[in-house]
């Protein structure tokens, strides 16, 4: 996502504590909303344990019926619907796997934290959520079609990585007079433009407000990493948000994925070198599920609301 870059005041340069306390302001706006309710952190937990069995987990998820049911509606979503619906939580964990389970439980909290903060400018919001399941549904088909071997952190880490914008606009609305250009595209130097114009970077505050509410420490990193300049070192996980961020922002703007530099890309082009795919083959497979990427985030972000 990018920078917008009208109308914004010029704040002096922030100090590493300045940027903590933009991050504390965003965190007060949750009240007493938390990533996780006490029955998803111990189904977490439990899932975590390689002697837990799926009767044991569905147990601990029951006491929570709304996450109940949203693991079901996630497990019959385009993302993980293998034919036959699925009608019974033992069924969706069953579906999901364990490891996966983990990872859809904290990319329902996220979006739902996402809802709990109170910001004055709802589009805004709107605008962050909808590039985040853009994005994570891009790198959900990434991770299958390069066979990186993810198992739903992409998806998590796809939704929150611009989470950064949604704490300024809860904690300082006053930056943002303009934001036209939020997903006008994939600048190469937005960090440096927003330090130029807010002072700070959605960035450094969003992986400041991720780690407040204690987000894993794996997506604090995205969070914070994934507009560093390519040479420097990034872990798998950002270097796949970033290609995700770049094609999400892209194909927002209504333009083609065909029109995408997928073979210029430095990541997408290490992948498929290192697993002996021929590029010529795979980019006309890859348009074909990205062409309607937009549409079926819509349909899956309804199955997190």
């Amino acid at each position: 996502m990018n920078a917008p870059n009208q109308g914004l005041t010029e704040p002096a340069r922030l100090t590493p504590a300045e940027v903590g306390l933009v991050a504390e302001e965003a965190a007060s706006c949750l009240g007493e909303a938390a990533l996780l309710s006490d029955v998803a952190a111990r189904a977490i937990e439990a899932s975590a344990n390689p002697e837990s069995t799926i009767g044991q987990i569905s147990a601990i998820i029951e006491q929570d019926a709304g996450l109940s049911i949203q693991l079901i509606r996630i497990s019959n979503s385009s993302l993980y619907a293998r034919g036959r619906p699925v009608d019974s939580l033992d069924r969706a964990l069953m579906t999901l796997g364990l490891k996966e389970c983990r990872n859809v439980i904290f990319a329902s909290g996220i979006s739902r934290l996402m809802q709990e903060i109170n910001v004055q400018e709802d589009w805004i919001r709107n605008v962050v959520c909808e590039h985040g399941f853009v994005t994570a549904t891009i790198c959900r088909h990434l991770n299958e079609h390069l066979r990186l071997g993810m198992c739903g952190q992409e998806f998590a880490a796809g939704l929150l990585h611009d989470i950064g914008y949604v704490a300024i606009a809860a904690a300082r609305p006053q930056w943002f007079h303009d934001v036209t250009g939020l997903c006008a595209g994939e600048s190469t130097n937005v960090r440096d433009e927003e330090d130029d114009m807010w002072g700070a970077n959605h960035a450094d505050i969003g992986a400041a407000f991720a780690a407040l509410v204690k987000m894993p420490h794996n997506l604090v990193d995205v969070v914070r990493t994934h507009h560093q300049m390519a040479g420097e070192s990034l872990s798998a996980l950002t270097q796949l948000i970033r290609f995700g961020d770049a094609l999400a922002s892209h194909v927002q703007t209504g333009a083609l994925a065909s029109t995408f530099d997928f073979a210029g890309n430095a990541f997408y082009r290490r992948a498929v070198e290192s697993r002996s795919i021929d590029v010529r083959e795979d980019i006309p497979v890859l348009l074909t599920r990205i062409s309607e990427v937009v549409d079926e985030a819509a349909l899956i972000s309804t199955a997190f609301s």
